[in-house]
């Protein structure tokens, strides 16, 4: 089960203005059994300019996020953050269903457009070889 501090890797439900409803499917690399729920709000999506944080811009239903644990919130909710360069979207679809790559920290593009998020950089996994 998550706990705080664990970095999560969660299905996004729904969006509204002022939060993102996910699915918690993975605790770092331990897929759960039975995926729980959690919330990303507004407040934890980035580290600055909070205020003008647009969720609708940040992530879209069925987007993949990487998020880290806060807090158990209240049944067994949980409260995510995906503040820092290395959580937000990691795998996400355009309306048309093609793929989405990071063009940028706050933008993604497929063949047919470019759709705005709070994209994740990703790190290579690191070499256990020496």
């Amino acid at each position: 089960m998550p706990e705080a501090g664990s970095v999560v890797t969660c299905r996004v439900l729904s969006v509204n203005p002022n939060q993102a409803t996910v699915l918690i499917i993975c605790v770092g690399s331990n897929k759960l059994h039975s995926p729980v729920s959690g919330t990303v709000k507004k407040q934890n999506v980035r580290d600055y300019q909070i205020d003008t944080v647009e969720m609708y811009n940040c992530f879209r239903p069925d987007d993949i996020i990487l998020a880290a644990v806060l807090s158990l919130g209240d049944l067994r909710n949980y409260e995510l953050s995906t503040a820092g360069t290395e959580l937000g979207v990691v795998t996400a679809y355009c309306e048309e269903g093609h793929p989405l790559v990071p063009a940028s920290w706050t933008t993604m593009k497929c063949k047919c457009r470019t759709e705005r998020r709070k994209v994740a950089k990703v790190m290579p996994p690191k070499s256990t070889s020496a």
